[in-house]
């Protein structure tokens, strides 16, 4: 699901749960009756349900620190608590609260529901989640739901870029050890949260634990330059392309904006380039950089062995998209 963010989707929870409805229903007519579905949303997902319990409060902000700024005073004896107890900067401390009061459970509930509804596996992107009512710790989180509505794995994100972390959101770095793999009845899925997919070391992580199926929700706030398209192919496409045993990685970009914050990408599906017909390395392609678009491949049933890796890019810095 390549997904251009509207602020206006984040009006309320149920405009959100329609607005990921209404792409549900558009990506239907790609399930195949006699195989298993797997959808992905992208990263940050849900970063926009911060706004839905005082959105006529902020929705003529321009810029999203205002917006902050406005919920942090709407909330103030709570934010205020969270700072104190946990030590933690006021974003942190914001994002804790809300993820307490309502985050959580319009994400959460809004995925568990479609993934029920359409009978499909479901990677929810991500949102800003607090793992334990009684800590500080917000993570950005990926929750993957099974067809009847489990969840099956809460994936937190295990590097974090400047803008995301204590001098930024303030959200917490999860550790390497925390990454899991879930053992689907069609594969094995890993989830790298966007940057994650760029270190060797989280790759190696989910290959040792058995992935071989990635998926890489994604939120690139910057243009989409031609260095930009090449750099990222640093990341899942030479991951699957040099490691043995990758069947498939799947990599939906979130586009568009909320606020001042604006994102663009190409979303893609990749597999091993002797498994592509064109031996690309891509399944699949978004055909724009700032549109709503659904793409779809079906995932090869078993990888081959993997040749030398083409040259990605030759840049050795992982792009800036979070």
């Amino acid at each position: 699901m390549q997904y251009r963010a509207s602020v206006m989707d984040y009006a309320s929870p149920e405009t959100f749960a329609r607005a990921m409805r209404e792409r549900m229903e558009s990506a239907r007519s790609r399930f195949l009756p006699d195989l298993p579905t797997l959808v992905v949303f992208p990263e940050d997902i849900g970063l926009g349900l911060a706004f839905t319990a005082d959105f006529e409060h902020v929705r003529r902000c321009r810029r999203i620190a205002r917006a902050g700024v406005i919920l942090a005073a709407r909330h103030l004896m709570a934010v205020t608590k969270w700072r104190v107890r946990g030590a933690i900067s006021l974003n942190a401390s914001l994002l804790k609260t809300l993820s307490d009061r309502h985050v959580e459970r319009v994400y959460r509930e809004t995925f568990r529901r479609l993934a029920q509804e359409y009978s499909v596996y479901l990677c929810a992107g991500s949102a800003p989640i607090a793992f334990d009512p009684a800590q500080a710790a917000v993570y950005n989180l990926s929750y993957l739901f099974a067809p009847d509505g489990s969840l099956i794995l809460s994936q937190p994100k295990t590097r974090l870029l400047e803008q995301e972390g204590q001098r930024g959101l303030g959200l917490t770095a999860a550790r390497e050890s925390d990454l899991q793999v879930a053992r689907l009845p069609f594969c094995h899925l890993g989830i790298a949260i966007c940057y994650d997919a760029f270190f060797p070391s989280v790759i190696a992580r989910l290959k040792t634990l058995g992935a071989d199926v990635l998926a890489q929700p994604s939120f690139n706030p910057e243009a989409w330059t031609p260095k930009q398209e090449r750099d990222w192919k640093n990341g899942l496409w030479s991951a699957v392309q040099s490691t043995p045993g990758f069947r498939a990685g799947i990599n939906p970009m979130m586009v568009g904006g909320l606020f001042d914050i604006q994102a663009e990408g190409v979303s893609s599906i990749v597999a091993p380039a002797s498994c592509t017909p064109d031996g690309s390395g891509f399944l699949s392609r978004a055909r724009s950089v700032d549109q709503d678009e659904i793409i779809h491949a079906v995932i090869p049933p078993s990888p081959p062995p993997c040749p030398a890796p083409p040259e990605a890019s030759g840049a050795e810095q992982a792009p800036p998209g979070s």
